[in-house]
């Protein structure tokens, strides 16, 4: 994401091709002093490894530092917020189902 970049290149003060694994574990040390949720400190380190990696595959970047960087664990959430099928409101009949019961009930 670009403020996620943004983020990063205002935190290493440096351009790409200087930055050190040690830039990039400091800033990732950075985001757990921000308070923000891990989901968000994954979000961000994965958007900066991906930069890392793909300046690296075209010859931007003499090496791929985000490599070596484990990103943090999160835990899924997704089962948290599935709604139970009771919970859900009715799905409106698609137009062709709709105009198909009315043929039905005319004819």
């Amino acid at each position: 994401m670009p403020g996620d970049i943004a983020r990063f290149r205002a935190a290493a003060r440096k351009p790409l091709p200087s930055v050190t694994l040690a830039d990039l574990q400091t800033f990732a040390d950075s985001l757990d002093l921000d308070s923000l949720a891990p989901a968000s400190r994954y979000r961000i380190l994965s958007a900066v490894k991906s930069l890392l990696a793909f300046g690296h595959r075209v010859g931007y970047l003499p090496f791929d530092v985000g490599r070596a960087l484990r990103l943090p664990a999160v835990r899924s959430r997704l089962a948290e917020r599935i709604l139970p099928e009771a919970d859900c409101p009715p799905h409106p009949q698609p137009r062709a189902q709709r105009a198909e019961s009315r043929s039905v009930q005319t004819s």
